[in-house]
């Protein structure tokens, strides 16, 4: 239904004006709510009934920003709080796993208003009067020291004609620095990998690949690279990496393929300009899976001398001082992170899982014992779980993190 036709949605003892973006309870009284949180209860109410996709609401509320699912988690958590639904009560807010939302209550739509409190209505009358005020301030014509009509005239054209001017050598400038050929390419997106041949597909190790490509070339402060939450919607095989670079606003897309057979991996990867397409670089590394970090290592290295850049941090650490030596670990901790970031609660625990048997394969694994706490404090945000069973867990890895880190 047009928001134009019907601005007032109902439920419960709640109700929610779209054309002045107030959620207020049935006495008149305001819940305060911030602007984002107002946006997904508004959406989520225009359409209740309806299962929700999380990528759809995140694209509708956050149109002009990329972010992680965990705002959208915290939004709904927040208003979950507001409308007081209790622990594993859903009386408005429905999780579904695997999918989305889905707002449950019965809505009644109406055009007409409601009574507000007289302090909300007392601010609002407050706000018109002032904006008049400024308006007629503004459209009061000036009485005094008026020039001859030819003067105003000649006055308006001179700086009309000098902004036009400058207007058009900023644009021009512009255009020619965006069409130099030896502009520097600061952003980059590295999209997850895919199979070689469709019918071997292995996800976890194609997203895991460029989990790691994002967080090696991610430590150089000379360049924007986007986050795996940003890019993991962009695994489908027919996907169009420029299509893809264009909607992430980067100026260059990192895309590969990759195939496992037995002890062999093959990975093809090209580093295309978002702009018109053209190969900045291209290469193809064979070799076994247990050299998989000298496979990772050679193509952050050559990404970033293809955009010009040097690389700092872990891209440029010694392969004895990584975060494992041990491939099994380092696949179990892949597994575990693909599943974590699906943040419903089958797949974060199931995520758990694996990070378990990552740091039992290599007990000093930094990356998974920070998963792994991760994982376990995200479980009462996205399920009923109780804090006080969760929050330990995960203060126990994240203190064996630390003690890691001072040895």
């Amino acid at each position: 239904m047009e928001e134009a036709q019907a601005h007032i949605y109902k439920f419960g003892e709640f109700r929610v004006d779209a054309s002045s973006r107030l959620l207020l309870r049935d006495n008149g009284e305001p819940v305060p709510l911030t602007p984002k949180v107002f946006n997904t209860l508004l959406y989520l109410v225009k359409h209740a009934g309806k299962i929700i996709d999380k990528d759809e609401l995140m694209r509708e509320i956050w149109t002009d920003t990329i972010v992680e699912e965990n705002n959208l988690n915290k939004n709904i958590s927040v208003l979950r709080r507001v409308l007081g639904e209790k622990r594993g009560e859903h009386r408005f807010i429905a999780t579904v796993p695997g999918h989305g939302y889905k707002f449950v209550a019965s809505v009644q739509v109406s055009s007409s208003g409601f009574q507000v409190s007289s302090l909300v209505e007392s601010e609002i009358e407050l706000m018109k009067l002032n904006n008049e005020n400024e308006s007629q301030e503004k459209s009061e014509p000036e009485t005094q020291n008026l020039k001859p009509e030819t003067d105003q005239i000649r006055n308006f054209k001179i700086p009309l004609l000098v902004g036009l001017v400058l207007v058009i050598a900023i644009i021009s400038a512009v255009y020619f620095w965006r069409q130099s050929p030896n502009k520097s390419i600061t952003t980059v997106a590295v999209l997850p990998f895919k199979p070689l041949v469709a019918e071997n597909r292995d996800e976890v190790l194609e997203m895991g690949m460029a989990d790691t490509l994002i967080a090696r070339l991610g430590d150089n402060r000379e360049i924007v690279v986007r986050p795996l939450g940003s890019v993991r919607r962009y695994g489908n095989l027919e996907q169009d990496p420029l299509i893809a670079g264009r909607e992430l606003g980067v100026e260059s897309v990192l895309d590969g393929s990759v195939q496992r057979v037995e002890d062999k991996i093959r990975v093809n990867v090209r580093l295309i300009k978002t702009a018109d397409g053209s190969s900045l670089w291209s290469d193809t590394f064979d070799e076994k899976f247990t050299d998989i970090f000298v496979v990772q290592d050679a193509i952050s290295k050559k990404v970033a001398e293809a955009l010009k850049l040097r690389l700092s941090g872990d891209a440029q650490t010694p392969p004895e001082k990584r975060s494992t030596q041990n491939v099994e670990a380092y696949r179990f901790y892949l597994q575990g992170r693909y599943h974590a970031l699906k943040a419903t609660p089958p797949e974060i625990r199931q995520g758990i899982g694996f990070y378990q048997k990552a740091i039992a394969a290599d007990p000093n694994y930094a990356l998974a014992l920070a998963g792994m706490a991760q994982a376990y404090a995200a479980l009462p945000i996205t399920s009923d779980v109780e804090p006080n069973q969760a929050f330990p867990q995960a203060k126990a890895g994240q203190t064996r993190l630390w003690k890691l880190t001072q040895t």
